[in-house]
């Protein structure tokens, strides 16, 4: 059973990367419409919602655009599985992503240069992540005082 989990947790960064399609991507950026909701849907029940957030600065100078995307496939809406994705662009180029489990893992919006979580379904606590020192290689996001998920950075130079 461990042998399986790994298996999968290591097949999701390219089963993300699979399900975004460059098309829906170039669009909302280039709309550039802060927390405006575009929604794709596709054959199979496949169903993609881009959300653009806005952008992080570092103290470099580097400016990040943040796109959040939830993804819901299932041809019958009671049985649909989610997954979320966090994509963070430098000058609309795709540098990565963070994969996280659901849309419940999702930011909620930016504000004064920061990535803020809400608390969602079940959760009490409030996340704030900045990108002052550069894209963090992963971030923590708290559900409550106990604990919270963990989510790696995965880099990437361009769509392939």
């Amino acid at each position: 059973m461990k042998v399986l989990i790994v298996i999968i947790l290591l097949m999701l960064p390219a089963y993300l990367e699979a399900q975004i399609s460059q098309q829906h991507v170039v669009s909302v950026l280039e709309e550039n419409i802060v927390g405006k909701k575009i929604t794709y849907k596709e054959k199979y029940g496949y169903t993609a919602e881009f959300t653009y957030l806005g952008i992080l600065k570092s103290k470099t100078g580097e400016i990040y655009k943040v796109m959040k995307v939830n993804s819901l496939s299932g041809l019958y809406k009671d049985s649909q599985r989610s997954w979320g994705g966090i994509l963070v662009f430098n000058r609309n180029n795709l540098l990565g992503y963070y994969y996280v489990g659901s849309e419940l893992s999702l930011p909620s919006y930016i504000k004064n240069n920061e990535l803020i979580f809400k608390p969602s379904k079940g959760c009490t606590e409030t996340t704030v992540i900045n990108f002052y020192n550069g894209i963090p290689a992963s971030i923590f996001i708290l559900c409550d005082k106990k604990g919270g998920d963990a989510w790696t950075f995965y880099k990437k130079n361009k769509f392939d």
